[in-house]
């Protein structure tokens, strides 16, 4: 499945990922444990949602 993730920085500002995983869990995981090649900034939060749902965390994460 593709899960879209929003990595929030301590800095206020979020990054969007997309992922592709089992779950919801592992999304997050995979999104931690790549977290280096994603930004070299504190990270304050990651959430997900599945994108079958579509994109309506954008709207409260921002």
């Amino acid at each position: 499945m593709e899960f879209v993730g929003i990595v929030k920085l301590k800095n206020g500002h979020n990054i969007p990922v997309k992922v592709h995983a089992e779950n919801e869990i592992e999304a997050k995981e995979a999104i931690e444990k790549n977290s280096d090649q994603i930004t070299n900034q504190p990270i304050d939060e990651i959430i997900c949602a599945d994108l079958r749902f579509g994109f309506n965390i954008i709207d409260k994460v921002n």
